[in-house]
């Protein structure tokens, strides 16, 4: 397990990717980004993370998908 994993943004994604409440779905994606975008912003003022980054360079990718599948 990546030290990354515990952070609030991985729950929040895995939260969206497996609602099956489409009503909720909404909500639940823009939680997952907010949560990414803060974390994003935190760790461009570091120069560690880079595999953090790109782990929610590919979630976004995946909330991406999901919302399309969604609509």
């Amino acid at each position: 397990m990546e030290p990354w994993e515990a952070q609030r943004w991985v729950a929040l994604y895995k939260a969206a990717m497996i609602e099956v409440d489409l009503s909720k779905l909404p909500e639940r994606i823009a939680n997952a980004k907010s949560a990414m975008t803060d974390r994003t912003k935190h760790l461009s003022a570091s120069n560690d993370g880079q595999a953090e980054l790109e782990a929610i360079a590919d979630a976004l990718k995946g909330l991406r998908i999901l919302r399309k599948e969604a609509d």
